[in-house]
This record gives C-alpha cells, structure tokens and sequence, in this order.
C-alpha cells in the first residue's frame, strides 16, 4: 500500500512496512521544513516522535542519511514496526 498526496508545500507519503507509516512533510528544495511522522507503529520512549521530528526539521536529506541513525542510536530511541531506511526513503520520495 502507498500513496502520495500533495499540497501547496506539503506531501504526503504514505507506506506499508512492517506497520504503517506515514509522513507528511514541507520541503525547500533538499531541506525539510517541516515534518510530521505517524502511523501505527511504536516509539519508546513516547517523547521521542517529537524529538525525531524536531531533530529532522532544517536538515537536508544528505545530512539526515549521516545522523539519523546516530541521533536515535545516542537518544537511546526503539521503535517497532519500521526501520529508519523506510523512513528515509518515504523523505527522500516525498
């Protein structure tokens, strides 16, 4: 399952992994403005949704492919239900 849906500024992009994901994203060029991540997966611990997004935002996607995993890694962060290749390849295509 997949779909794209757009705005003005924003897409929505929308996958089946393991469980669903999907992001909602604002981009200029190769920089994300804004972010939102949801789906049914899970995050531990649950601030860490919020703090993923904030730590995206103003990143280009090079960037992201470089810290991502060491940001969430570091931040002591699990999730279930996708790996952060799917999430980075829905940015990366939205």
């Amino acid at each position: 399952m997949s779909g794209i849906i757009e705005g003005d500024f924003l897409k929505t992009v929308i996958r089946k992994y393991e469980k669903l994901l999907k992001v909602s994203i604002e981009k200029e060029g190769d920089i994300i403005k804004n972010i939102r991540i949801s789906g049914d997966f899970f995050i531990y611990p649950e601030e860490a949704l919020d703090e993923l997004e904030e730590f995206i935002k103003n990143k280009s996607i090079n960037d992201l492919k470089n810290e991502l995993e060491k940001f969430i890694k570091n931040k002591n962060i699990i999730i279930l239900g996708f790996k952060i290749n799917d999430l980075l390849e829905l940015i990366e295509n939205a």
